[in-house]
């Protein structure tokens, strides 16, 4: 029987199979016993093989659930918490609107303003240019406070194009993150369901 992901109070719980307890059950039908005895023979191999099938599928979503909740936990370690209440609720509230757009659009959405553009020196060995120039480029992304830099080309342009490019690509991964944590959730409830996973984020 196909277990069910419950969302409860909008908090988000990833109940996980009893593993021992199914393992009982399919031995118990192997040999026959309970209603399999009773009703002569036991149950069919097709039977036993869709149990165990349905079973891996619920573990597998199970398994992809958590891993992407484990994700998105990670990535909210640089988001910042601030002591003001009230700062840190518009701060949570920016990054909940900025997500629900991204979700609506199936792709980051990102304006200029919310991006900071740095140049630095690039550090370590190379060529008689390293530590000289400026040409080393940091991307980062202010509402959800993930950067990405980027120092190999003593071209400043393809550095800045590549750091773009890999931001866009964390950016993405975390939306697709959250699209499997948020599964099952109202859309009219979502907002709400992003915001208590952060403020439960900074609890720890």
């Amino acid at each position: 029987m196909a277990k069910v992901l419950s969302i409860s109070n909008l908090s988000i719980n990833l109940p996980a199979d009893d593993l021992e307890e199914f393992g009982e059950k399919i031995e118990e039908e192997l040999r026959g016993d309970g209603g399999g005895k009773r009703g002569g023979g036991g149950p069919s191999r097709s039977k036993t093989n869709a149990v165990i099938a349905e079973s891996n599928i619920e573990n597998a979503e199970i398994a992809r659930r958590i891993g992407a909740k484990d994700k998105i936990v990670k990535s909210l370690e640089h988001f910042p918490k601030s002591d003001n209440l009230e700062v840190n609720q518009r701060n949570i509230d920016r990054y909940a609107n900025w997500l629900l757009k991204s979700l609506e659009f199936n792709e980051p959405y990102i304006k200029t303003e919310d991006l900071d553009y740095s140049q630095f020196k690039a550090g370590g060995p190379g060529g008689q240019n390293v530590n000289k120039v400026a040409n080393a480029v940091l991307y980062k992304h202010t509402i959800t406070e993930l950067f990405a830099n980027a120092k190999e080309s003593r071209n400043t342009i393809e550095n800045r194009n590549e750091a773009a490019a890999i931001l866009y690509k964390r950016l993405q991964d975390l939306i697709k993150d959250w699209k499997i944590v948020l599964n099952g959730i109202e859309k009219e409830k979502q907002g709400e369901a992003i915001k208590i996973f952060i403020l439960k984020s900074q609890e720890r």
